[in-house]
């Protein structure tokens, strides 16, 4: 993008409202001083590394070269105006707000995604979004279920679970964990709304709205007997650092060996802000030199994982689970990825929920129907005191039949 605005500044192109030649100017040179704020982007010969933030061969493709990131340079186009241009002279403007709500959700109907900006966390969930050429890494790469813009992605170094890193996506296993498969094809998406019902006390101005949702149906692998039927909802207003996946997962001629799942939340780096090392569970308790509350580390329960870092938050948690056919186990845990399986940074954790399915008996149906919690804020959006009491806050999900007089829930 940054050449993007380099070349409208070039060619002095007029952008509509709100995009003035000072907006134009500040995103340009917020996107250089962004990427001069990374310098592991060089080789130590000074030379541009193939890779995101830092040298990563993981996420390359075939035709990738040592020439490759010198596409960047277009991003220096602006450089033939002469010294008289205005463009030099004009004020850098900040990227204007369109609204002053605190949460925008937009709908974006022709590549069916909803691109999400809480104030908090800038990310996108997709649907049906896929690339049919068999790229390295194609289901990381265009079919994951979001893409934030603060935690980047993780794309597979291995077929073992730490080796797939799977960030935002449901991994599934047919064979007790041994491979797994993640979903890339989607055979049918379409959009439609769920209900947020507002009802809760001190909370009546929210009232209740209707929620656009993505839903597609897929299954891991075209021989598989399993087939996945997921819906994504955005972030409401009276949660806006949550969003859910409600999966439903059925094998209609069962499975002998049962079946898995992982539920990833986004990857978030992983050491201590320090001294780079690990981090240890999570102590709401600790209070820094300013009497602050202060927070690192990773905290896991039966139905819930979540890693608080220099980098921000990140957390799932399972808010209900049925099934049939066979004995569920649900677990909370903090996967640790391969290093260099994310964009952003080397060492990272995955806040995860593992389902484990045992058929009650051989070529029985199986189905499970697993609703998840997605929590995420970004690096100093918020003190530790305040992401505490945000991750306690659970959005509460109810079906039509469940919904009672008082209490806000989404109403699937």
């Amino acid at each position: 993008m940054g050449g993007f605005w380099a070349a409208v500044a070039m060619a002095e192109v007029s952008l509509p409202a709100p995009l003035t030649p000072g907006v134009v100017k500040g995103l340009l040179l917020r996107h250089l001083r962004y990427w001069a704020s990374k310098p592991d982007t060089f080789y130590a010969d000074g030379t541009l590394n193939i890779g995101f933030c830092f040298p990563n061969m993981y996420v390359s493709e075939d035709y990738n070269s040592p020439q490759s990131p010198y596409w960047c340079m277009k991003t220096f186009c602006m450089m033939t105006l002469p010294a008289s241009h205005s463009f030099w002279k004009i004020e850098e403007e900040p990227l204007p707000s369109t609204t002053d709500i605190r949460l925008e959700v937009a709908l974006l109907k022709q590549p069916r995604q909803i691109l999400v900006n809480s104030g908090n966390h800038h990310f996108l969930l997709s649907s049906g979004q896929y690339c049919a050429w068999p790229l390295k890494a194609t289901e990381a790469k265009y079919a994951k279920l979001a893409y934030s813009s603060t935690f980047g992605f993780s794309v597979p170094t291995g077929p073992l679970i730490q080796q797939m890193a799977p960030d935002s996506t449901l991994a599934l296993s047919e064979d007790e964990g041994e491979t797994w498969k993640v979903r890339w094809k989607s055979e049918q998406s379409e959009m439609s709304t769920v209900d947020f019902m507002g009802g809760g006390e001190g909370l009546s101005e929210i009232g209740s709205e209707k929620v656009p949702t993505l839903i597609s149906k897929w299954k891991p692998s075209r021989t598989s007997n399993v087939q996945v039927k997921t819906i994504l909802i955005p972030p409401t207003k009276r949660w806006p650092d949550w969003h859910i996946r409600v999966h439903d997962v059925t094998a209609p001629e069962g499975s002998d060996l049962g079946l898995m799942a992982v539920e990833g939340g986004f990857a978030i780096y992983g050491r201590k802000k320090r001294d780079g090392l690990a981090l240890l569970p999570l102590l709401w308790s600790d209070v820094d030199s300013s009497g602050e509350i202060s927070a690192e580390g990773v905290s896991t329960s039966t139905s819930s994982a979540l890693v608080v870092s220099s980098a921000g938050a990140s957390g799932v948690r399972n808010i209900k689970f049925s099934s049939s056919g066979g004995k569920v186990e649900v677990t909370g845990d903090v996967l640790k990825p391969d290093e260099n399986t994310n964009l952003m940074v080397s060492r990272t954790l995955i806040p995860t929920i593992t389902v484990a399915v045992v058929p009650e008996k051989k070529g029985g149906d199986l189905s499970v129907k697993l609703v998840t919690a997605v929590f995420a804020v970004g690096a100093g959006k918020l003190d530790a005191g305040e992401i505490r009491r945000r991750w306690e806050d659970l959005p509460i999900i109810q079906t039509r039949g469940e919904v009672g007089e008082a209490g806000d829930c989404i109403v699937l």
